[in-house]
């Protein structure tokens, strides 16, 4: 049978669906569920770029690089990270002091 999951957990598969769990579902407000005009239909099946000139815009460069110092100083906080963590294996250790330069 085929199933697919869904935001909220629920598959296509209709068999043990509750009325509760069916309303929630249908009234779900996510960007998943948002209503499409025909034309964003139409654009988005034939791949055209979509007018998203209604998303909220950053200015963050898209590709911000990171340096040689930040990139150290998160390996030494994430390997501290795993040396307190109980599920913590010595491999894991081990691994993280790997990549320490």
């Amino acid at each position: 049978m085929y199933s697919q999951r869904y935001p909220l957990g629920y598959s296509i598969s209709c068999e043990d669906a509750t009325e509760h769990s069916v309303t929630e579902w249908l009234s779900c407000d996510t960007e998943a569920n948002q209503l499409c005009t025909d034309e964003e239909i139409v654009s988005l099946v034939q791949n055209e770029p979509r007018d998203d000139s209604d998303l909220e815009e950053t200015d963050e460069p898209e590709n911000v690089l990171v340096s040689h110092s930040e990139a150290a100083n998160a390996l030494e906080i994430a390997l501290r990270y795993i040396e307190q963590s109980e599920n913590a294996t010595s491999t894991d250790i081990m691994f993280m002091r790997r990549w320490q330069w």
